[in-house]
């Protein structure tokens, strides 16, 4: 199962796991980690964001890597971001 979990001041507001329509579980890949990213987790995080430093940590998975993503990773968190090349890194 794949789930994303986001823990912020030690509260967990956001916890979304990739299931289809039809119960079915779905695979994640650079698509529709980047329509997450866009669609449901930057909406509920942008005033968080503006207001506390928050970082971004993510694993080295495929979906994670591609530019699309990394690049609105970037966008978004600049240097507080663990998805600078695709790889878990905190700087």
């Amino acid at each position: 199962v794949n789930v994303f979990v986001a823990i912020i001041n030690g509260m967990v507001p956001i916890v979304l796991a990739f299931i289809e329509d039809d119960g079915h579980l779905s695979s994640v890949n650079g698509v529709s980690y980047l329509r997450l990213l866009q669609d449901i987790i930057w909406p509920r995080l942008r005033h968080s964001a503006t207001r506390s430093l928050l970082w971004w940590m993510q694993d080295g998975a495929s979906s994670h890597g591609t530019n699309a993503a990394l690049e609105f990773l970037n966008e978004k968190f600049r240097s507080r971001s663990s998805a600078e090349d695709g790889k878990s890194q905190a700087r």
